[in-house]
């Protein structure tokens, strides 16, 4: 066995891993073939690595394994990249109007925000979620408008890596600012209300709140930097 054999040899397991995350927060890819992809990378890895730059090998071909995967499930995606694109202009802008009126926008609503027409935007996502494959292990999606029936894989990837830093970012936090950030996102709680409940004033909420943003920010710059 040469050297160059032996280091993509070497890679496996940490392709198996990565394989194994990938479909697990992705199930409609497959393990093998999320490895197949993944070894693809590794060997560029193994081909292009540069010592000289001072960094692991293995630190350097996991970026490109796991970019290979990422491909690979874009390839995957029976659905057009257009679809795609027009489902995530509509998340936006729905997201946008409920940040800034705290309601659930209609859908002819977000057409017309979003630039795009409704009854075309409408069918294009019918057509996606009639596209995209269901497991019969379980349910049937709630709506044809939900937006996990629509977004690309990879958004669906990274959205649920971020919620998990975030999940354990609030989870570090102290108590009472904890209890402020999930009361106030997640509840719909105002400071006035929150305060009353504190026993403290609605600007002493409001610091509070504050706080533990700069907090979140912090660890997950430190998340997103390592």
């Amino acid at each position: 066995m040469d050297e160059r054999e032996a280091a993509i040899r070497a890679l496996l397991p940490m392709i198996r891993s990565l394989s194994r995350s990938v479909a697990f927060k992705v199930p409609s890819c497959e393990q093998e073939d999320l490895a197949s992809e993944g070894a693809i990378g590794a060997i560029r890895a193994v081909d292009t690595f540069d010592p000289g730059r001072g960094v692991p090998l293995r630190a350097y071909a996991r970026k490109l394994v796991y970019g290979a995967m990422l491909n690979g499930v874009r390839r995957m995606d029976a659905v057009p990249e257009h679809v795609r694109r027009e489902a995530r202009i509509a998340e936006r802008v729905r997201y946008e109007i409920y940040a800034r009126g705290g309601r659930d926008p209609r859908f002819e609503e977000i057409a017309a925000a979003a630039g795009l027409d409704a009854a075309r935007l409408d069918e294009d996502l019918r057509r996606a979620a009639a596209i995209t494959a269901l497991s019969l292990d379980e349910p049937l999606p709630p709506g044809l408008r939900e937006p996990a029936d629509h977004e690309e894989p990879t958004v669906i990837l990274c959205r649920r890596e971020r919620n998990r830093q975030l999940t354990q970012a609030l989870r570090a936090l102290p108590e009472r600012e904890r209890y402020v950030v999930v009361q106030h996102y997640f509840r719909r709680a105002t400071f006035e209300v929150l305060g009353r409940r504190m026993g403290v004033s609605r600007q002493r909420a409001s610091q509070i709140h504050l706080q533990a943003l700069r907090r979140l920010r912090r660890r997950l710059a430190g998340a997103l930097a390592a």
